[in-house]
Formats: structure tokens, C-alpha cells, sequence
């Protein structure tokens, strides 16, 4: 395919680049969405329609909004430890064809595909799930990490004692309406492989995360944090309906107290 690229380069992070391909090539084979926006840029992977994650860096001078896909085979190549050597990365759009420029000392190597906007996969809910609530309670990893741990190391001994499907389980979050009546607070179901992959992407410290209830008894599990550079941010999207017979462990996400706007605190289950 002859080159139809014109426009001057964009420069890229190449290290932060790598990174987010590499992490969405391990768990997705979809295409990622390229954002260009308000001199950021983020990269944006999806899988199962139920999980989202973003990588967003500053991109200092860059005004213009622009998108475009980085499909399976370039992923690969940006990826490969042949790769690892590049100086430099930068790329080129014009409508539905993108360009990357890879710079390797005096080398200069470039690759360029077509993409078409149907081919990403965009889940239900797409817009929340790509966008953070604006307060996110901040909190250490490793005390989220216990919690959500002890909820999963609870489901593994009931699939132990009991003949029921792990892949079925599923993690309940409850969130208190009154603290005299539990039979009517408000249950969302998450799968655990999915909580667990969230936070292994999103791992620092601090950590964020929020609930961000939806109509339709579904909610939004986001968890955030900086790393180095750039900044990760991880959506969950709960099931529709937990099946009667899915083995389930619950975690209980309590308001702040005073109130604080869209926060809440993970604490374990009590007995």
C-alpha cells in the first residue's frame, strides 16, 4: 500500500506505549482504540464487554482530537523484543489509515494499516465506563488487595466442600442503605477473574476506586492510580443477574463518614 500520509508526526511515549500493548495483548485480541484528546493521549482495551482499561500520557502541544485502531499483527510488532532497541516512536493519520514511525538509531522504520471504526468493540455503557467518577477514594493496594484476596480465597473453599462451577462464581458487592436494614441493601455481582485482572493492571499505591451505580440494578467497579508517567484506569462493569446456583462471597463498601461525594470505603465481610 502505497504511503497517502501527509501530516506532520505526532511523537509518543514508546516505553508507555509498549507497556499498555503489552498488558492488553495478555488478556485481549481486539483491536485498541487510540484516543488523542486534550494533549493527552490513551490507550484503550476492552475485553468480554465487561472490562475496560485505559493508559493515558500528556502529549504537551498536541491540541488536535484524533482516534484510530492498532490492530492484533502491529501490537505484536510494537511488542516484540526485537523491538525493544527503538529510540523513538511517532505517529501519522489521515482519515481511516495510520502510520507509526519507528526510530532506531539512524534507522527508520515505518508501518502503516487501514482500520475500520466497527471493527472495536465497544461495550454497553462505554462512555462510564471510559470516564472515572471525579473523586475516587484513595487507598493503599495492599489494603484492597486483602479484602478482595479473602473474598475469592472464600469462594475457593466453598467450590472445595461443595459441587458447583468456580467459572459461575461470582463476588458480591453490597452497598449498606441503612445499617438496620441489611436484607435491603443494594447487591452488585462481579466476576472475580475479572476484579483480580483489574488490579493487577491498575497496582500502586495509592490506589483508587468508586462504585458507580446504573439503572437496570448494574454498577461500574473503577480503579485507578499514577504510575511513573502516565496515568491507569480500569472499569468493571457488573453482571445483569446472579444464577441461582452461582457460589458467591461478599464484600461490603461502606459510605465515608462525614459523606463524601461518589466515595466509599472496600471493608471485608463481617460475621
Amino acid at each position: 500500500m502505497a504511503s497517502i500520509l501527509t501530516t506532520d508526526p505526532i511523537p509518543l511515549d514508546i516505553q508507555a506505549v509498549r507497556k499498555g500493548l503489552s498488558w492488553a495483548q495478555s488478556w485481549t485480541s481486539e483491536p485498541v482504540l487510540c484516543r488523542i484528546k486534550d494533549e493527552k493521549m490513551y490507550l484503550i482495551a476492552v475485553s468480554q464487554q465487561r472490562f475496560l482499561v485505559s493508559w493515558a500520557w500528556s502529549l504537551p502541544g498536541i491540541t488536535s482530537a484524533q482516534f484510530f485502531l492498532i490492530p492484533p499483527f502491529v501490537i505484536s510488532t510494537i511488542t516484540n523484543p526485537a523491538a525493544y532497541t527503538a529510540d523513538a516512536l511517532a505517529v501519522m493519520l489521515k482519515k481511516n489509515v495510520a502510520g507509526l514511525i519507528i526510530k532506531q538509531g539512524k534507522q527508520e522504520f515505518r508501518l502503516q494499516w487501514r482500520w475500520t471504526p466497527d471493527s472495536f468493540k465497544a461495550p454497553k455503557y462505554f462512555e462510564q465506563m471510559l470516564n472515572p467518577p471525579p473523586q475516587m477514594v484513595q487507598s493503599s493496594y495492599l489494603a484492597i488487595a486483602d479484602v478482595v484476596h479473602l473474598a475469592i480465597a472464600n469462594l475457593g473453599q466453598i467450590n472445595a466442600t461443595e459441587e458447583v462451577s468456580f467459572e459461575e462464581a461470582v463476588i458480591e458487592i453490597n452497598l449498606p442503605t441503612d445499617e438496620s436494614d441489611r436484607p435491603n441493601n443494594i447487591r452488585y455481582y462481579f466476576e472475580p477473574r475479572l476484579v483480580i485482572r483489574g488490579m493487577e493492571v491498575t497496582r500502586g499505591d495509592p490506589i483508587g476506586f468508586a462504585m458507580q451505580p446504573l439503572e437496570g440494578k448494574r454498577a461500574i467497579l473503577h480503579f485507578t492510580t499514577q504510575r511513573e508517567d502516565y496515568f491507569i484506569h480500569c472499569a468493571i462493569l457488573s453482571t445483569a443477574i446472579k444464577s441461582a446456583w452461582a457460589p458467591s462471597t461478599s464484600i461490603t463498601v461502606r459510605e465515608t463518614r462525614p459523606p463524601m461525594a461518589d466515595g466509599a470505603w472496600i471493608l471485608p465481610r463481617r460475621s
